[in-house]
């Protein structure tokens, strides 16, 4: 793990650093080989999401390969979008979790947190695609993803957070092939017992994997979000590698459909947020891959993605039945 400097300041702190310097481009916070906080020199720019920036970089203190992730310019523009910035840092910070990403530090500059992280070098794709599938079935393999990714809904229930974005691009596979969630850039913190209704005029989140209750913005518990989530994130690779892998060249093919973002047919909003609302987009899903799975599995698949909020699995019910495979 880094060390942490002297000069590290907390996300509260007031700062005297210079604003953010959009060096290289518009977007750039950092140069190419620009050493950040004493011993972070960075590499390259990996990418970008809706609100930060992410570069790699090396801690020459002990030669390990981590992530930086600063804010997008306009993100110091908007008081909401600051607030949100702030947000997926301390919920980042605090959470510990061998599922989720771990953060090393955080520093602050121009009046808004840079975080170090752990790089995450490969995608979800790599679990099923990559060497290690030979040692399992496709099934097999899926239920472990799943299992996975529970516990960490699991966890995050405990600690009354909701991720809110758990799709297949915001999981990723660390070297000793251990699946962990990444970017909380959405999540949002709840009271234990508390009803959350979605009262803002635009729906943020994916909605390949938006809840019904969401889209019709239902005063019910937030907890059963994320499991919805991975119910839509599990149908989706099933559908996958039913559709593209019967012989060895169909692997390559299952990791380019894996890696490209899920699309719907139609750009019309108002009639995706009618199928999520009303069951039909999942429960097509559903028909193309039933003849191709065990019951159990497709029971598990139903009772996730389930319409009715109170029909739905909570996390630890979906933990417990996951742990009920063993047989695949």
């Amino acid at each position: 793990m880094p060390n942490k400097q002297k000069h590290h300041q907390s996300i509260g702190c007031e700062d005297k650093t210079p604003l953010i310097r959009w060096q290289g481009s518009d977007l750039d916070i950092f140069q190419q080989g620009e050493t950040f906080g004493g011993h972070y020199k960075v590499t390259r720019r990996l990418g970008k999401g809706g609100m930060g920036i992410v570069y790699l970089a090396e801690d020459t203190h002990n030669n390990n390969t981590v992530a930086i992730k600063g804010p997008l310019p306009f993100v110091r523009e908007s008081n909401s979008l600051r607030e949100a910035y702030f947000n997926e840092v301390n919920i980042t910070r605090r959470l510990q979790h061998p599922g989720i990403v771990k953060t090393y530090d955080t520093f602050v500059i121009g009046g808004l947190p840079v975080i170090i992280m752990e790089y995450l070098q490969y995608p979800l794709a790599e679990f099923f695609t990559g060497h290690m599938r030979v040692k399992d079935s496709f099934l097999r393999r899926l239920i472990l993803a799943m299992k996975q990714l529970a516990d960490v809904v699991d966890y995050l229930v405990l600690e009354k957070i909701v991720h809110n974005d758990l799709d297949k691009n915001n999981v990723r596979l660390d070297l000793e092939g251990r699946l962990k969630v990444i970017d909380f850039g959405i999540a949002t913190q709840h009271q234990e017992n508390s009803l959350a209704i979605i009262s803002s005029k635009y729906i943020r989140g994916k909605a390949s994997i938006l809840a019904p209750e969401v889209v019709l913005k239902q005063r019910v518990s937030p907890f059963k979000r994320d499991v919805y989530a991975l119910g839509c994130t599990g149908i989706l690779l099933a559908y996958n590698y039913s559709e593209h892998v019967q012989q060895e060249e169909g692997w390559r093919m299952m990791r380019k459909q894996l890696l490209r973002k899920l699309e719907f047919k139609t750009a019309d909003s108002k009639k995706i947020h009618k199928g999520i609302a009303d069951g039909s987009i999942i429960g097509s899903m559903l028909k193309k891959i039933e003849a191709k799975y065990p019951s159990e599995i497709m029971g598990l698949f139903k009772k996730a993605t389930a319409r009715q909020h109170s029909e739905r699995f909570s996390a630890g019910e979906l933990v417990a039945e996951l742990s009920k495979m063993q047989r695949f």
